[in-house]
């Protein structure tokens, strides 16, 4: 289950608006320097995640993006489902078309039971728990995703 580079680029831009807080919104400029990464495309992938209703946008002068709710209500599991579509967690590890539990490939079972572990652990992590695990190791700095 790779993630794409939209996928990684939401995840970080979602952490870096809930890290600002969410009192006024951010300009895709904003994240996309302070996350080092093209503005051009970040802008895209934030249309996405507003039509997602993961983000709010808003026009004009003082506009930019904000968290449509809460970090500590907003999984990692919704922005990469958000970015990745619905039959992301079905895809088969080896690539294969045909793969199912009628049909599997040599890695299905191991990697069935692998993926739901993951997919569960996306699931309880909200962005704020994450920010929060992220400045512990890093001492509470500071720091972007």
């Amino acid at each position: 289950m790779p993630f794409s580079q939209a996928c990684k680029y939401c995840i970080r831009a979602v952490l870096y608006m809930a890290e600002h807080g969410n009192s006024r919104p951010l300009l895709s400029r904003q994240i996309a320097q302070g996350l080092e990464i093209p503005e051009p495309f970040l802008a895209k992938i934030l249309q996405h995640l507003v039509r997602q209703g993961l983000l709010r946008s808003f026009k004009g002068r003082g506009g930019g993006f904000m968290l449509a709710r809460p970090a500590s209500r907003i999984s990692l599991w919704e922005v990469i489902k958000a970015v990745e579509g619905n039959h992301f967690d079905k895809e088969c590890v080896l690539g294969l078309s045909e793969c199912s539990a009628e049909n599997p490939c040599v890695l299905h079972d191991h990697w069935s039971r692998a993926k739901e572990e993951l997919m569960e652990v996306l699931r309880r992590q909200s962005a704020q728990e994450v920010l929060k695990k992220t400045a512990s190791r890093h001492g509470n700095q500071r720091r972007a995703p």
